[in-house]
């Protein structure tokens, strides 16, 4: 499973061009270049969108299109995992 970064690349910590985000053990891990920006998040198919302080973060599935939601957010870090079964 990967994420690939559509737009909001200034937004996270050291994602250039488009990087692809991976998943560990069944969460994807995202890293915001400034701590507290994190809003909300929703999915719409195979893309992300992350709402932050700064503006929107689009992530596209890259293959296989699994399903999201929300397990924590600390500082910096937003952690999604994907939902079994789907």
């Amino acid at each position: 499973m990967k994420l690939k970064l559509k737009s909001g690349e200034s937004l996270l910590f050291n994602c250039k061009n488009g990087d692809v985000i991976e998943c560990f053990r069944q969460r994807f891990i995202v890293n915001f270049a400034d701590k507290n920006t994190y809003l909300s998040f929703r999915q719409k198919q195979n893309r992300v969108f992350i709402e932050t302080t700064g503006g929107r973060v689009e992530l596209v599935f890259t293959g296989v299109v699994h399903s999201l939601e929300y397990d924590s957010f600390c500082k910096d870090q937003l952690i999604l995992k994907t939902i079994q079964g789907q």
